[in-house]
C-alpha cells in the first residue's frame, strides 16, 4: 500500500514508500530500504551499526541515488558533523578508491566535489556527503565522527497486494511475481495480471461468459437449464442430453454437438405384423 509521497521536482523523479515494506523509520527507493541516523559516528562503527540492522553503509550509483541521500539529512546536527557513505580508500592501495570491502571493484559512479579527491592528504581516507555545502562528496578522516546513512534490500513480499495477492519471491532490489491459475505474470514478473477467459471463444459458454478474478463463469439466458457449471444450456422441458424425453407425442431429444441447440423428432407409430386380422363392426 502506498502510503506517502515525495516529488523531488528538480530531479524530475517520485520517490515513493511503500507501507510495511521497510522498517519502521527506514525509507523505500528503488528496491531498497535506507536509514539516516540522527547520532553520529566514526566510519568503521557507523558501518558496523548499518550491518547489524543487516545492511551496509550506503552505496550510491546513480544521480537519482545522490539526490535522494543528499536531500534526507536527518537533523540540524547532519548538517554540521556531516554524513557517511560506503566509499573509502582502498586499505590495498591508497591510490583507489572502493565501496565498502569490495577491493577488487572500481567504482562506476562518483559525485566528488571539484577539488576532491586530495589523494595527496592521506589522512582523510572515508567520504562523507554534506547537504549544507552541495550534493557533491568530500574526503575526511575516518576517525572524525558523522551521521551516516545504511542501507539494505527492501522486502516487497510483505505488501499483500505487490503480486494481486499471489506468490511472491523477494531478490535483492526487485521481486519476482509467480502467478497462479488464471493469472500471468507481466514481462518483467513484477505483476499479476487476471486472464480473461472470456475473449477466447466466449470462454467455452454456450450463451454467456462473465470474467472473474482468477477464474470465469457461464451462465445461461433466461429459460434455459444450466447444467455442468454453465457449459451446457437446455431448454427447461429437456434433461441430459441422448436420454427419451416422455410426452404426448412420445418425442426424442438429441443435442447438435456445435450450437448446443436442440432437435425434436417425432417418434412414429409401430407397424402392424403382417397377417393380422382385425375385426370390424358392420
Amino acid at each position: 500500500k502506498v502510503i506517502a509521497f515525495i516529488f523531488f521536482v528538480d530531479h524530475i523523479n517520485i520517490f515513493f514508500f511503500l507501507g510495511n515494506v521497510c522498517p519502521k523509520r527506514w525509507s523505500y527507493l528503488a528496491g531498497y530500504c535506507y536509514f539516516f541516523s540522527n547520532s553520529t559516528a566514526t566510519w568503521s562503527n557507523a558501518r558496523q551499526r548499518c550491518i547489524e540492522t543487516g545492511g551496509d553503509l550506503v552505496k550510491v550509483t546513480s544521480d537519482e541515488q545522490n539526490a535522494f541521500v543528499a536531500s534526507r539529512y536527518s537533523s540540524s546536527r547532519c548538517l554540521t558533523e556531516g554524513t557517511w557513505i560506503g566509499l573509502r580508500r582502498n586499505p590495498k592501495n591508497l591510490s583507489q578508491w572502493v565501496w565498502r570491502d569490495d577491493f577488487n571493484v572500481k567504482p562506476q559512479y562518483t559525485k566528488w566535489h571539484r577539488k576532491e579527491p586530495m589523494n595527496e592528504r592521506l589522512d582523510k581516507n572515508c567520504t562523507e556527503i554534506h547537504p549544507s555545502k552541495s550534493i557533491y562528496w568530500y574526503g575526511r578522516e575516518c576517525s572524525a565522527r558523522g551521521c551516516y546513512i545504511c542501507v539494505k534490500d527492501a522486502n516487497e513480499c510483505n505488501n499483500y497486494n505487490i503480486c494481486s495477492g499471489q506468490r511472491c519471491a523477494n531478490v535483492p532490489g526487485s521481486y519476482k511475481c509467480s502467478c497462479g491459475t488464471g493469472y500471468t505474470a507481466t514481462k518483467e514478473k513484477r505483476k499479476c495480471q487476471d486472464i480473461d477467459e472470456c475473449k477466447d471463444e466466449n470462454g467455452g459458454c454456450p450463451h454467456f461468459c462473465v470474467n472473474t478474478p482468477g477464474s470465469y463463469i457461464c451462465h445461461c439466458r433466461d429459460g434455459y437449464v444450466t447444467e455442468n457449471n454453465g457449459t451446457v444450456c437446455r431448454p427447461p422441458e429437456f434433461s441430459t442430453a441422448g436420454t427419451e424425453i416422455k410426452s404426448r407425442e412420445e418425442t426424442r431429444m438429441t443435442s447438435t454437438k456445435d450450437t448446443n441447440d436442440t432437435k425434436l423428432f417425432t417418434k412414429p407409430p409401430a407397424a402392424k405384423p403382417p397377417g393380422e386380422c382385425v375385426t370390424t363392426d358392420f
